[in-house]
């Protein structure tokens, strides 16, 4: 019976000393292991055209696109060869204007007349004939002698075209006028144009601001 425990008892410890060897060989080969290193590459930041491209969006672009300049449109009346209303460049000047109208006439007096003035779309254009005492400033859309204040008409040496640079004034009553300049003789004060045809009271006192009489 002590012979069989003896013999068990060195089995048992044969047993424990294996697993204990068998422990201490697998711990030193995993301490031993080196981890394997695995590269790290950092992300690049996402820019607006890889998220527009994502996200199916164009990228906007900036456009310096201007709007078309609109034309001006001027009436040029008085002393040219061709009167009448033209369309030119928003850039253009009144010598501009009046080349277009066929140019200065022979007895134009020009001197009145700043050539060199930018045009404004639904300005009078006027050049006075020479000899002609008519003070006609321009106003802010028209051009003739000064820039300033209110267009006049003599109505005594006033021609058809200076008497059309009035307001309310076409070709017919201007014909009217001189008709009856020619059969009556001078006016002798403003109000006396309602003698005239087609002129009254109430057409008076919107064109009176635009009369003279000398």
């Amino acid at each position: 019976m002590k012979e069989w425990l003896r013999t068990r008892k060195k089995r048992v410890a044969s047993i424990i000393c294996a697993l204990f060897l068998g422990s201490s060989f697998y711990l030193y080969n995993t301490s031993k292991a080196e981890p394997e290193l695995v590269p790290v590459t950092a992300a690049a930041p996402a820019t607006k055209e890889a998220h527009d491209s994502r996200s199916g969006q164009k990228p906007a672009q900036e456009t310096d696109a201007s709007l078309p300049a609109t034309p001006v449109t001027v009436d040029v009346k008085g002393a040219v060869i061709r009167p009448g209303v033209y369309t030119l460049s928003p850039d253009s000047r009144v010598h501009e204007a009046i080349k277009q109208a066929g140019g200065l006439a022979p007895n134009a007096d020009s001197r009145s007349v700043n050539g060199a003035k930018k045009l404004v779309d639904g300005m009078l254009i006027y050049v006075p004939h020479q000899g002609e005492t008519l003070p006609m400033p321009g106003g802010e859309n028209s051009t003739t002698g000064t820039d300033s204040g209110k267009v006049t008409v003599n109505l005594n040496q006033a021609t058809s075209e200076q008497l059309q640079t009035i307001p309310g004034i076409g070709p017919a009553k201007a014909a009217a006028i001189l008709e009856y300049r020619e059969k009556k003789g001078t006016f002798k004060k403003v109000e006396d144009i309602t003698n005239v045809s087609g002129i009254g009271p109430k057409t008076l006192e919107k064109i009176r601001a635009h009369l003279t009489v000398e």
